[in-house]
């Protein structure tokens, strides 16, 4: 089974998150996620994006619906989804 990915991008009205808030909920949220893996970038000073990455389909089916629930509480927080992208991988540097 091919690699699913999820790219989403994320408004932030009083500025994007540290480093350190960032690095911490990544933390709290590891032990519970099914991903592979997340990496979160700054886009500019109101701006993050994140890209998550799944063994497969069925595996992003699974976590979904905590993902969601993470997103109101993201909301609740000051951020808000503007843009996601959902697939599967057609190629993979690192896997080659």
């Amino acid at each position: 089974m091919a690699k699913f990915v999820v790219y989403s991008k994320w408004f932030w009205k009083d500025g994007v998150p540290e480093d350190a808030f960032v690095q911490d909920w990544l933390r709290g949220r590891k032990p519970n996620m099914i991903a592979e893996d997340t990496v979160l970038f700054k886009v500019d000073d109101n701006h993050h994006g994140s890209v998550t990455t799944y063994a497969n389909e069925a595996d992003f089916k699974k976590e979904r619906g905590s993902v969601l629930e993470e997103r109101k509480r993201n909301h609740e927080e000051g951020a808000q989804l503007i843009d996601e992208n959902i697939g599967s991988v057609m190629g993979q540097m690192s896997g080659l």
